[in-house]
Formats: C-alpha cells, structure tokens, sequence
C-alpha cells in the first residue's frame, strides 16, 4: 500500500494543475476510470494473482484516488459560500473517516464470514460495486453541473 500513497501524494498536486487548466471534469473522470480499471482487475484476478500483481492493481487505484480525491473535494468545497468552507471541510474529512471505517469493517465481516478467497472475493466485489455507483453518479451530476 505505501506505493500507493506515495502516488497519492504526488499526484494530488499534479491533478490540481490539471484542474486549474482544463477545469474539474477532466481530471476526476481520469481519476474515476483508474480506480474503476484497478479495482476490477482486483476483483477479478483477487483469488489467482500474485503479490506483484495486487500491488500493481493498487498502484492504478491509488492513481485515480490521486487524480479524483482532492479535485472532487475542491468541488464540494467550492460549491459552498466563504463562511460555510471550514463546517464543509470538517464534514467532508469526518465523511471520509466514517465512510473508511464503515467500508473496512463491512469487508472484514465479508472476509471472516466467508472464509478465505470467497470473502476476499465478496469484498472487492463490494468496493467496486461502490465506486461502479458513485462514478456514475459523478459523470452525470457533474455533466449537469457543467463542472
């Protein structure tokens, strides 16, 4: 996982000179279809993949949280008056908590319940059921939005 965050951190900076360029669309879609692409390849290959490979998987899904994480926050953020930016910002960071701990608990329950590879397997499943929704969602909302 720590190539993975390094990624994130170096590429939250870059995404947001994307950002300032093109606007937000561009790089959050970037974002999205790299965590979709790197979570289906998890989701698939889960059971028969080596640690290279997982770790590579994570790589592409840590690629896209660093092109589409801090850009979706500028957002929200930005959607919100000068006065309303610090409770913005302090719900979306407990958000963020609270929606990591929950996910990490439901998975864990999924790999304890059903034992082994079935329970990875359901787990990943799940995350990338979760995403699958919320890219959707963003792709048609932001074109609405004309973001």
């Amino acid at each position: 996982m720590f190539p993975g965050a390094i990624l994130v951190a170096v590429l939250a900076p870059l995404s947001g000179i994307i950002m300032d360029r093109f606007g937000p669309y561009r790089p959050i879609v970037l974002g999205l279809m790299l965590m979709f692409i790197g979570m289906l390849l998890t989701t698939v290959y889960f059971s028969r993949a080596s640690f290279m490979a997982l770790l590579m998987f994570d790589v592409v899904l840590m690629m896209g949280v660093g092109f589409a994480a801090s850009n979706l926050m500028a957002v929200a953020l930005s959607q919100l008056t000068k006065s309303e930016q610090t409770d913005g910002n302090g719900i979306l960071n407990t958000l963020q908590q609270f929606v990591g701990a929950m996910s990490t608990t439901i998975v864990a329950s999924l790999f304890s319940t059903f034992q082994g590879t079935t329970g990875g397997n359901l787990g990943v499943l799940l995350l990338l059921i979760v995403l699958t929704v919320a890219s959707v969602l963003f792709m048609f909302k932001g074109r609405q939005m004309r973001i």
